[in-house]
């Protein structure tokens, strides 16, 4: 019986490395991704404001943290995205271009992880 239990458990330790590894590998392609599509999407003057995308990995025991961020402009990712007042009246438009990419990474970040589960890890 005790070997029986010592069996169950390495399977499952086997499987929960296997599940966070998969997922974490996941993570990463997925940031890169949104870094290359905010690069290519973002709007474009001089293009200083695109290529500054980059993405912050952080790592830790049981989780991962990925985060995509304009490095040299992030003052102005907000105003670009939504728009601002301008200084003698009005408004300009807004470039949505950070939502969408955001809404489909998320989207396909759940679908990569219910994925990585039901196959058991990779």
């Amino acid at each position: 019986m005790g070997d029986e239990i010592e069996g169950i458990n390495k399977l499952l330790v086997e499987y929960t490395e296997a599940v966070t590894q998969g997922i974490e590998e996941a993570a990463v392609k997925l940031g890169d991704e949104a870094v290359t599509t905010l690069k290519a999407s973002g709007p474009k003057n001089t293009g200083n404001y695109r290529k500054g995308w980059k993405k912050k990995v952080v790592k830790g025991d049981g989780y991962i943290n990925i985060t995509v961020h304009n490095g040299k402009y992030y003052r102005l990712t907000h105003l670009l995205e939504y728009g601002h007042a301008k200084r003698n009246g009005g408004r300009t438009r807004g470039f949505p271009h950070i939502e969408p990419v955001e809404r489909r990474v998320k989207d396909e970040f759940i679908e990569k992880a219910e994925e990585v589960i039901g196959k058991g890890g990779s």
